[in-house]
């Protein structure tokens, strides 16, 4: 039977009539299951490469309604060789790579700063260094 193959947004799909065998496929080293990253302390570092910045659903703790948020994503190597996909939605870190100006797989070094008063108003914000490495 003919494979009839066809592009279905970002993943491949095949006609249901015509499935591989996938007993012997082997899976690539990436997690796309992504972890929303909350660092706990000031100088807690994550060496990671950029992926994009897109928007995440989120869940209101208090009304329980669903909202959009922005968040920037990473690629993180584990200690096993595979990646794992992060997440952080902190205004000031999105914020650095939104404007385009950072390429996808640029290597990265985030460090949190810790919570920092706002000037126009009396909330705090997480402060973030964001610097490139080179390989």
């Amino acid at each position: 039977m003919e494979s009839k193959e066809k592009e279905s947004g970002l993943i491949k799909t095949t006609d249901i009539n015509s499935l591989p065998d996938l007993s012997k496929a082997k899976a690539m080293p990436v997690d796309l299951m992504s972890d929303y990253w909350t660092p706990k302390k000031e100088g807690e570092k994550k060496r990671v490469f950029f992926k994009e910045v897109k928007d995440r659903d989120v869940i209101d703790k208090q009304s329980g309604e669903v909202y959009q948020l922005p968040c920037a994503f990473f690629y993180e190597r584990q200690e096993d060789g595979t990646n794992k996909v992060i997440c952080n939605g902190s205004k000031r870190l999105v914020g650095v790579f939104e404007d385009g100006k950072i390429q996808e797989l640029t290597p990265i070094e985030i460090t949190y700063k810790g919570k920092q008063h706002n000037t126009t108003n009396s909330f705090t914000s997480d402060s973030w260094s964001v610097k490139p490495l080179t390989i």
